[in-house]
């Protein structure tokens, strides 16, 4: 009820239709009234539906859908206070604003009813998948790969997560330890994550296996006192960078090719450890022969002593080797395994045997040798003819070999020195001082030192005759 003239306006609580009645009295009190009816149209019960108020950066397509119950003329839609679209259905593809955004409409019907509704959606900040790799680039024989977790933190909660390569799934969570690869070359690996908003991401690495780099020697065979001589070849992988060798002995080497003498005979087993840039290694063994060396000792035994030649007999200590060799500084003497010899009087040189045994070592050894006759072949005449006639005009001993330290003196028989000499090869021509001597008996005396290192003296008489 309203008693002004000229109301303002009428609100009803309930649609249909409604009467208002206007009734009118004047200064007389006299009355009139009028009847009218109004149809009040009921709410349009305005709702929005939308596919997920929650979505990802980058990724999200809002679907938004008006319901009402009653037929609308205009929709217009509204992000944020801006206007948008004013289609029945709002389509809202790679919103970039971050956070809650407020999404309104505003409708109409036939008769100019306005109907309004708000909501919000949201818009989940990106996040970055990644992980870190403990060594991207490993050896075929001993690789290890840890995965580890790395990602920016997403805003809602991580529902899936794993880690895969071109040979399926390796694991899932945050850490994979102890990947292994069976193959060389480089391999792909991708860490997925998604979140229970179905924000997604993934990255990308790759890992490296490398062969390890083959390489190969030939063992060595040596007789003892020579070197072996070992030498490392590459045959195929990453470039060798490091050559260590271990000889099997306790020495050591550190490059490509190695010269070695081992102290003893017997095997020895050298390894070779080959190395890349990357520390992937091959280690290769061998075996090494030392043989020993023939036995070269010798000794000699003298069997006949001539007046021009001593034969020997030499022995070796060891026999039945395949090759012998013996002999002097100038003179090659036998290859028989115990021969005899025959050496000049007087040899005074040394005797060398060659071994060689059937493992191919060869050995050397030698011994001084002096040969010389016995003292009895010493020939002292006891007469000479000093006559001039070329026949037996000089005393000298004869057959006087090897001597040092040689004198000789001639006395008469009162003690008087005649002659005197210390060349062996110088006689007495009978003479003294330019003068024939008397025919008669004189006294020699002979002083040498001999081969044997004895000093002999020889003294008699001998007789001139003419």
């Amino acid at each position: 009820t309203d008693t002004s003239e000229n109301p303002s306006s009428f609100h009803f609580k309930t649609s249909g239709k409604h009467n208002i009645q206007l009734i009118v009295n004047d200064l007389h009190n006299c009355a009139d009234s009028i009847l009218k009816f109004v149809s009040i149209l009921p709410n349009s019960n305005l709702q929005l539906h939308i596919n997920d108020s929650i979505q990802c950066f980058g990724i999200n397509q809002f679907i938004i859908t008006p319901y009402s119950s009653e037929k609308t003329n205009t929709l217009d839609w509204y992000v944020n206070d801006h206007f948008i679209d004013n289609n029945p259905v709002l389509f809202l593809s790679n919103l970039s604003t971050i956070g809650l955004s407020k999404i309104k409409l505003i409708t109409s019907n036939e008769f100019k009813c306005i109907d309004s509704i708000a909501d919000w959606i949201r818009v989940l900040p990106t996040f970055k998948a990644d992980f870190n790799i403990n060594n991207d680039t490993q050896c075929l024989g001993n690789n290890s790969f840890d995965f580890t977790d790395n990602s920016s933190q997403p805003m809602d909660a991580i529902v899936k997560q794993y880690y895969s390569d071109n040979s399926g799934n390796i694991g899932n969570g945050k850490v994979i330890k102890g990947h292994n690869k069976s193959n060389p070359g480089s391999h792909e690996v991708a860490y997925y994550l998604e979140t229970e908003n179905a924000c997604k991401d993934s990255a990308v690495k790759s890992i490296t296996v490398i062969m390890e780099p083959t390489a190969s020697f030939d063992s060595d065979s040596v007789c003892l006192g020579q070197s072996v001589q070992l030498k490392g070849f590459q045959q195929s992988g990453e470039p060798i960078i490091s050559w260590q060798w271990q000889m099997g002995d306790g020495e050591r080497y550190t490059t490509n090719a190695v010269k070695h003498q081992y102290k003893t005979v017997g095997s020895f087993t050298p390894e070779l450890k080959v190395s890349d840039r990357f520390g992937c290694y091959t280690l290769y063994k061998g075996t090494n022969w030392v043989y020993p060396l023939p036995n070269v000792n010798f000794n000699y035994t003298i069997v006949g002593n001539k007046y021009d030649f001593t034969q020997i007999k030499l022995n070796p200590e060891q026999s039945g080797y395949p090759f012998y060799n013996w002999y002097t500084t100038t003179d090659s003497l036998s290859n028989e395994e115990s021969p005899l010899v025959n050496l000049p009087q007087f040899f005074n040189d040394s005797i060398h045997l060659e071994v060689q045994s059937a493992l191919g070592c060869k050995a050397q050894n030698s011994l001084p040798l002096y040969v010389y006759p016995p003292l009895n072949n010493l020939f002292i005449p006891n007469a000479f003819t000093p006559d001039g006639d070329g026949l037996n005009d000089k005393f000298e001993p004869g057959n006087i070999k090897g001597i040092t330290n040689y004198t000789l003196t001639i006395l008469n028989r009162w003690g008087e020195i005649l002659f005197f000499s210390n060349n062996p090869n110088e006689g007495w021509d009978g003479q003294y001082k330019g003068q024939n001597v008397q025919d008669g008996i004189y006294l020699y005396i002979i002083n040498f030192l001999y081969a044997d290192g004895l000093m002999y003296n020889k003294n008699g008489t001998v007789h001139i005759l003419r």
